[in-house]
């Protein structure tokens, strides 16, 4: 078996980002379609840095099998089972 299907064997799950597109009237975020990618959510704390360089704790770390941009202003959705399902993106 290759390198690449066998990391892609090691993505089980399907993550759907939608890009941040604007903002409303309110203030209230307004996201493009949804777009899935296969990839692997591994829900376990970790301490991370935010790009405004503030340290966090994470609860998951997702991996896609993309070369995507993927910003913390995105909507993620993570697969059933996840909590929560829609985390911040740090």
């Amino acid at each position: 078996m290759s390198f690449e299907a066998e990391f892609r064997d090691a993505m089980p799950h399907t993550i759907k980002v939608a890009p941040y597109s604007s903002q409303d009237k309110y203030g209230k975020p307004v996201y493009g379609a949804d777009v899935s990618y296969t990839g692997k959510v591994e829900q376990r704390p970790r301490q991370v840095r935010t790009a405004d360089g503030e340290e966090r704790i994470s609860t998951a770390t997702v991996y896609l099998d993309a070369t995507a941009a993927i910003t913390p202003r995105d909507r993620v959705t993570l697969p059933t089972g996840f909590t929560p399902s829609q985390p911040l993106i740090l």
